[in-house]
């Protein structure tokens, strides 16, 4: 669109700037053939004097006779000296003055525009002022001095600062020796008159394309400011509407131009402002509930509290209590950190992580404890990879998103089990898969483990141990990575279980910076 506008404002200029250069190569051109015409004129001008009675009598003739002599047009001067530089030939008594006729407001004003134009972009012809001649002194007259010496003489002149004149001079010279030099000055009317009009001619092909583009600039201010006012009245009402009561943002993206991105990238942002207001109202009914278990719970084991006098039964009750506190606690904990998560997430910036170097630490991390015998299922690392496989990440993200699943494989291994990890690539992609030997998670529920405050924990661990957030918790950074997490489970030749798969693949970020 910039472009665009900026194109369309330039075409006046960059056609004044071509007109003006022609302009001024033409005007050149017309003016060296004058020249050139002129001086072929005075030729013949001094071949007919010398074969006149004209040097042989040495006497003026007439303005009249000359002109009938010499066949001289109405634009040209003619003065003729003899030897002796007495003036045999005069055409005129003062050189040609421009002639004044009536020029109209609009013509004055394209000429002193274009006028004033040329002189800035230096295409004016720089001619100097006609000299002042006197009759009685040839030498005053242009050429003459140089003609006396044999010397071809041609030149432009300026009378005021619009008229333009051309002068010539030759020597003339008769069979019997008898010498003398002949001056024409032109009046290059006609001239002056083609550039006018090639003047008046530009000044009007400039106005008539600014007018044009003024009118498209205004067309395109309107197809700019107008879908740019109806998208920032469709924002206005969503800041201060509901979901239902706001209006939709308009769809632009058929333009294909800079407000078309806007408008793809306001409805984007829009769903996701939406996605997050109900992803939030989500939460915070989720968290009511689940809060409100261990409420209930508590307010009645305080109520029977005061009923039974037995100190078993009291025990049992205190026992109820504490448990459902420390359960009240973690919900708590794993809800605050939950919350934060978003915020963590956009602070700071990505790195280029190795993820077979990630997957080596959290080896570590278990190997570590199974040195100790802190850990009885084993931990076994499979990279397919070249080992320079990389993605963009947070590191410290990362390895909670690995340590929590390794963890959630274990909760479900036996004594004797192994936990598997598999890293191989494909194409632009890297999959990670956490594979244990458990009970395998039920066809209907592969989904929805992944929601927040889902658990279905072995008996050994029970389900008040956990608050059902880790894998929710999970998919919202692998998410944050651009990342997809996806369980299915592990079956043999037979189809029967033997355990499940945790499976993350997340974009392969290359040398050059693109994923």
């Amino acid at each position: 669109m910039m472009l665009t506008v900026l194109g369309i404002n330039l075409i006046p200029l960059t056609v004044l700037i071509f007109c003006l250069a022609l302009i001024s190569d033409h005007r050149e051109r017309l003016i060296n053939n004058e020249l050139e015409l002129l001086y072929t004129r005075t030729t013949l001008y001094a071949q007919i004097i010398s074969t006149s009675d004209l040097l042989r009598d040495n006497q003026p003739i007439s303005a009249q006779a000359a002109i009938t002599l010499l066949d001289l047009p109405v634009e040209d001067y003619a003065v003729f000296f003899s030897a002796d530089d007495t003036a045999l030939i005069n055409t005129e008594n003062t050189p040609i003055n421009p002639l004044k006729k009536d020029v109209s407001f609009a013509k004055k004003l394209a000429s002193n525009f274009i006028s004033s134009l040329m002189q800035l972009t230096q295409v004016d012809y720089n001619a100097p002022q006609y000299p002042y001649t006197n009759l009685e002194n040839p030498t005053s007259f242009p050429g003459v001095t140089e003609s006396q010496r044999g010397l071809k003489n041609i030149a432009a002149w300026t009378i005021g600062k619009e008229q333009l004149l051309f002068s010539s001079s030759v020597p003339v010279s008769s069979d019997d020796g008898t010498e003398g030099i002949l001056s024409i000055t032109h009046s290059a009317h006609t001239l002056t008159a083609q550039i006018a009009k090639l003047q008046e001619d530009i000044f009007r092909i400039f106005v008539s394309i600014l007018t044009l583009s003024i009118a498209f600039s205004l067309y395109l201010v309107g197809t700019i400011t107008n879908p740019l006012r109806r998208l920032a009245k469709a924002a206005e009402s969503i800041r201060f509407g509901s979901r239902h009561g706001a209006q939709e943002i308009p769809d632009m993206s058929n333009r294909g131009d800079e407000i078309g991105e806007l408008s793809i990238a306001l409805n984007g942002m829009v769903e996701a402002l939406w996605e997050r207001m109900g992803t939030i109202e989500s939460f915070a009914a989720d968290v009511s509930h689940e809060l409100k278990n261990p409420i209930t719970s508590i307010k009645s084991a305080l109520e029977t509290l005061q009923k039974v006098k037995s100190e078993k039964d009291k025990k049992i009750l205190l026992k109820i209590l504490e448990h459902d506190v420390d359960r009240l606690d973690r919900l708590i904990t794993d809800i605050s950190k939950s919350t934060r998560l978003d915020v963590e997430l956009s602070q700071g910036s990505m790195e280029r992580l190795n993820i077979s170097d990630i997957m080596q630490d959290v080896h570590g991390i278990y190997q570590l404890q199974h040195h100790y015998d802190q850990l009885d299922v084993p931990i076994d690392v499979t990279d397919k990879t070249t080992g320079k496989c990389f993605i963009l990440g947070r590191k410290e993200k990362l390895l909670q998103v690995f340590t929590n699943i390794v963890d959630n494989a274990l909760s479900f291994s036996h004594k004797g089990d192994t936990v598997s990890i598999l890293i191989h690539a494909v194409s632009d992609q890297v999959t990670i898969s956490v594979q244990d030997m458990g009970v395998g998670i039920p066809d209907k529920k592969l989904e929805k483990i992944f929601e927040r405050f889902y658990s279905d924990r072995p008996k050994k661990e029970g389900a008040e141990h956990h608050s059902g957030l880790g894998l929710s918790i999970v998919k919202q950074i692998i998410k944050a990575h651009d990342g997809v997490i996806e369980a299915e489970n592990l079956k043999n030749r037979n189809g029967d279980i033997t355990g499940a798969s945790f499976n993350i693949t997340f974009p392969i970020y290359e040398e050059d910076g693109k994923a």
